[in-house]
């Protein structure tokens, strides 16, 4: 029998754990290894024929049951032999639960208090950057929070040069973006067209880009009311509409009754209009 001792801390005494190597006593090996090794050297080699199928089929079950057996009988011994080793990992599992158990709850109280000061030293960050950022005009979300901030042990004197840098970059880029808004609001209300889809590509497009975009948009809107006031390039003729430039049928024409008062001068622009539209006029007895 052997033994060993030990113990939960210094201040914990010896607890000794006796125990008995396996010991396994099979006197009968060297028959039974002499059976099986007949057993090979008769079959080791063995040629399966057409002619003795059914033979062949005997011989491979019986050595099957004889391997089976061998197995039954290794794994009854093997379970036994165990059987004290199983009861006392059992015992001692159930020992090494309960001091884990109370360890993990202990472990998860410090997590929490962490978290807790973590927490409570972000807001105070929150507020320090926010009272940084007031002469800038800025606050805490116009910058990128480093989470490193909130550790414990920082050297805040380094923390706020660098805070002071990226408020400077962020103040800067934001008087830029506001002078850029600045000339596209400009150049948008001398092309009398509204702004805001082209502040919307700022940060897509440069700002030459936007106010050439601007230009031959005003551009284009210019043309298309010039041509929309353009008189219409048709005249009648017959029943047919036809397109004085290019000569071609493009329609129908339609007789509408109508009964306009006005003055002389209100018809005589009234005329004017209707034949620069390309309309047919008849007078009509009364």
């Amino acid at each position: 029998m052997k033994e060993i001792s030990t113990k939960l801390d210094e201040t914990s005494p010896d607890y000794k754990v006796k125990f008995t190597p396996a010991s396994i006593e099979f006197d009968d090996y060297g028959k039974l290894k002499e059976e099986t090794d007949e057993i090979y050297k008769r079959y080791n080699g063995y040629v399966v024929v057409p002619e003795n199928l059914k033979g062949d089929r005997a011989i491979a079950a019986d050595l099957n049951k004889k391997a089976k057996a061998l197995k039954a009988a290794k794994s009854t011994v093997r379970k036994q032999a165990l059987k004290p080793l199983d009861e006392f990992n059992e015992q001692m599992d159930a020992l090494i639960d309960e001091i884990t158990d109370v360890s993990g709850q202990i472990h998860q109280g410090l997590k929490d208090y962490r978290e807790q000061g973590i927490k409570l030293r972000h807001e105070a960050n929150i507020k320090h950057i926010d009272k940084m950022a007031e002469k800038f005009g800025l606050t805490h979300e116009d910058i990128a929070y480093d989470a490193k901030w909130d550790n414990k042990s920082n050297n805040w004197k380094k923390i706020e040069e660098n805070i002071n840098q990226l408020l400077e970059k962020a103040a800067q880029e934001r008087d830029f973006k506001n002078e850029k808004i600045t000339l596209i609001t400009e150049a948008a209300e001398k092309e009398q067209i509204l702004p805001d889809s082209y502040i919307n590509l700022i940060d897509d497009l440069t700002i030459s880009e936007i106010l050439a975009r601007i230009k031959n948009d005003g551009k284009r809107q210019r043309e298309l009311s010039l041509k929309k006031d353009e008189p219409i390039k048709q005249q009648v003729k017959g029943n047919s509409v036809i397109d004085t430039t290019t000569g071609e049928v493009v329609g129908e024409t339609k007789v509408a009754y109508l009964k306009i008062t006005g003055s002389d001068e209100q018809m005589k622009k009234l005329v004017e209009f209707i034949k620069s539209q390309g309309l047919k006029v008849e007078p009509i007895e009364r």
